[in-house]
């Protein structure tokens, strides 16, 4: 199939879905909208001022860039396939236009409603919607698809340190302290990066945001990793396929994941924030080899046949 997939960078994430569609024989164009022709940059302070007196009228500077380049880039094409990632970042007139050359015009909702409701505006233009966010996929019909398992090249039983994560400054950060002095009063080796202008105790600073291929080979160095869940969102994040994937032992707040096939308690200790105790057994015993039957399904190149072919 010839297919378009239109999406924000999402750390790199996306990159093994395209390497997984070419693999499988499929020719991909990509656009990211961090990049030309859908990055946006205001000419000057003048341009900026005048978009945001626009945008009380209804208008989005942003939007109707987007608009303009996807036209010119894309009038002259037609594809078997498009999918969109972020399509609230689209104005209605440009999912209008890239409907109109696509026989198959599907969108992947990569956040909860909750946290992006503007994504429920634009599910209408879509042939079909996939959402890893179970509570939106029962309330409103969407199709229920988790993230995946972006490599399963970095597994080591040899590690540098024992809870890995990487992150920037959000509603989560106080938890992620708390649980940094915990392992820190108990002797617990860890390595908790923070995407900041400012330094903080217990972490290390990172100026830049990593992608997904800079993070796997500290995912490798690592024991266990720490997933702490968004209030908002129920579905897996990313952070537990990369431990599934990689046969790393996870910390996790995200009760769901008891309901899922891979789910081994040797392997995944739900943190309770109010008790905040891990056994130290925990931390001492190795990580438990899952089946490939419970592991299989979520690997890249399935989530990629069930995008493609799930009627």
């Amino acid at each position: 199939m010839k297919i378009l997939l239109i999406s924000s960078y999402i750390f790199g994430y996306m990159d093994f879905a395209v390497e997984e569609m070419k693999r499988q024989g499929h020719e991909v164009e990509v656009l990211y909208y961090e990049d030309a022709p859908l990055k946006f940059e205001y000419k000057n302070i003048f341009h900026k001022i005048s978009a945001g007196i626009g945008k009380l009228f209804g208008e989005n500077a942003k939007k109707k860039a987007r608009e303009k380049a996807l036209k010119k880039t894309l009038s002259n094409k037609a594809f078997d396939y498009t999918l969109i990632i972020h399509g609230q970042y689209l104005n209605q007139e440009t999912h209008v236009f890239l409907k109109s050359i696509s026989k198959k015009y599907v969108a992947y909702f990569f956040d909860s409603l909750a946290k992006m409701p503007q994504q429920k505006t634009i599910a209408p233009h879509f042939d079909k919607v996939f959402s890893y966010e179970p509570i939106d996929c029962e309330v409103e019909g969407y199709q229920f698809i988790t993230n995946f398992i972006p490599s399963t090249n970095y597994k080591s039983s040899e590690y540098d340190y024992t809870v890995f994560n990487v992150g920037g400054i959000d509603e989560r950060y106080s938890k992620i302290q708390q649980l940094a002095s915990y392992l820190k009063n108990h002797n617990i080796s860890f390595k908790f990066m923070l995407f900041n202008q400012k330094k903080f105790d217990n972490f290390q600073q990172i100026k830049e945001k990593l992608t997904v291929h800079e993070v796997l080979p500290y995912i490798k160095s690592c024991k266990i990793m720490l997933d702490i869940q968004r209030p908002i969102q129920n579905g897996l994040t990313f952070r537990v396929f990369e431990a599934i994937g990689n046969e790393k032992k996870l910390i996790t707040t995200n009760k769901d994941i008891v309901n899922y096939e891979f789910y081994h308690p040797q392997n995944i200790l739900l943190l309770d924030w109010d008790k905040m105790h891990i056994p130290k057994e925990f931390f001492e015993v190795d990580y438990v080899p899952v089946s490939d039957e419970f592991v299989t399904p979520y690997k890249v190149e399935n989530w990629v046949k069930k995008v493609l072919y799930t009627k």
